[in-house]
């Protein structure tokens, strides 16, 4: 083993070491996913869903590159994992 000295980053994690606790944050790993999916630099509003829609498997069009939904999907659950407050929305 060897000592690599204080956690400063790890899996997407920055750690943030001061004296009133240790504080984690994933800006960075956050922009990255935005760049990713297209959508650094762009505005958010908010898009009600349809409620009971029925999804089909042929309705709309193939994704281009399967494998980039695949990453993003993958990365968001992560995300989701290592931050429940941005998991449930609590009333």
């Amino acid at each position: 083993m060897k000592d690599l000295g204080q956690l400063t980053y790890f899996l997407g994690l920055e750690v943030h070491h001061q004296s009133n606790g240790i504080f984690i944050k994933q800006q960075k790993y956050i922009h990255g996913l935005m760049k990713l999916a297209g959508l650094y630099g762009t505005t958010s509003f908010d898009i009600p869903m349809e409620v009971n829609f029925k999804y089909r498997k042929n309705d709309g069009d193939h994704l281009p590159d399967p494998t980039l939904y695949r990453h993003l999907i993958g990365s968001l659950i992560f995300l989701t994992t290592t931050r429940p407050d941005i998991s449930y929305v609590i009333h």
